[in-house]
């Protein structure tokens, strides 16, 4: 039996499903797949690739580039390391990913390459939030631990986008990062719901190969914001959300689309305070009381059927308006009043 908490959130997804719409032309994935690595060789790539791509989007004058990559470890065979920083520093707008890592001694950042770091327009954050049912439905939009702070990985790509750069303490750590009286705990701020445009393949999704083979001209990414991530099996994480199904999932550079793709339209899904779903149960339940007073038992049970449907429409009205106000206890309130009325012996 469901959870009230659990109808809840199935009546919050569906009409995130319904709400879809197209995704913006300007926000597109060079997507590491299972073609490029057929292509270039096994994961991990020498870096020189990735210089040659930020190479290609910065002459293209891309908007943004969020390289949804970890560049935690030096490559000590080439001079690929110098060839990347190099590119990053030319680009001016490339956001890198900090992932979060539990050790045994606490919480601790797995960061960037300090010449990677310093290089980047910023670092970003790449967590996301879980319910109990494991689906991810948002994101804090800045995390918190041990006293620095970074912005989630789209809000980076955003600012960076709008010229702003977010360098932090977190750009300035030195390899040396205090591992000794570390907390467990990761704070998070300003919790997001995200208002997914669509599906898994939704986004316009290019190969990475492509890109470094010439069969993409550079013209097409030029003011794009630009999400480098994996999608191939093995490689990519990927996610239950409320536009996926038990057979599918999506990647999390996908969901960083998602998020990008909120901001760049500035949409957020709210929750309504508690007055609000306190207000909208009564006026429900009000209406229902008043069809028992004064219609007969089977009028108002018609009358209550069309309150749940009105409710309902109310609520996806709302929706649409990026306020989520959870019907369940309204549509619960005023079924019940009315069952309250009806006979318990038909009429002879």
């Amino acid at each position: 039996v469901r959870s009230r908490r659990q109808r809840q959130m199935c009546i919050r997804d569906s009409l995130v499903k319904a709400t879809q719409r197209p995704a913006p032309p300007d926000v597109v994935i060079i997507a590491i797949d299972e073609f490029s690595i057929a292509s270039l060789g096994r994961w991990p790539w020498q870096r020189r690739a990735h210089a040659q791509l930020l190479d290609i989007l910065t002459e293209a004058k891309a908007k943004a580039v969020g390289m949804d990559i970890i560049f935690a470890e030096p490559q000590y065979f080439s001079d690929d390391d110098a060839l990347l920083a190099t590119a990053i520093a030319n680009n001016k707008r490339t956001v890198l990913p900090v992932l979060i890592e539990r050790t045994p001694t606490g919480l601790q950042p797995t960061l960037p390459l300090p010449s990677f770091r310093q290089a980047a327009n910023s670092l970003g954050h790449i967590h996301f939030t879980f319910e109990a049912d494991g689906v991810v439905r948002g994101v804090y939009l800045q995390e918190n631990l041990h006293g620095v702070s970074w912005p989630q990985f789209a809000l980076a790509v955003f600012n960076a986008g709008k010229g702003k750069a977010t360098h932090n303490l977190a750009s300035k750590i030195s390899d040396d990062f205090p591992d000794t009286n570390l907390s467990n705990i990761l704070e998070g701020d300003h919790l997001a719901r995200i208002p997914y445009a669509g599906a898994p393949g939704h986004f316009k999704m290019i190969s990475y190969i492509d890109v470094l083979s010439g069969k993409i001209p550079a013209s097409f990414f030029t003011n794009k914001y630009v999400l480098v991530g994996a999608t191939a099996a093995g490689i990519a994480s990927t996610f239950a959300t409320p536009v996926t199904t038990d057979h599918e999932a999506m990647s999390g550079v996908e969901i960083n689309a998602n998020v990008l793709t909120g901001l760049i339209e500035d949409r957020s899904i709210s929750t309504a305070a508690r007055w609000q779903t306190i207000l909208f149960t009564l006026l429900s339940t009000s209406l229902a009381l008043l069809a028992c007073r004064y219609f007969s038992p089977f009028g108002a049970l018609g009358l209550t059927l069309f309150l749940a449907s009105l409710i309902s429409a109310l609520t996806y009205g709302a929706f649409l308006e990026e306020l989520w106000i959870p019907p369940s206890a309204a549509i619960l309130m005023a079924v019940s009043y009315t069952h309250l009325t009806l006979p318990t012996t038909p009429y002879v």
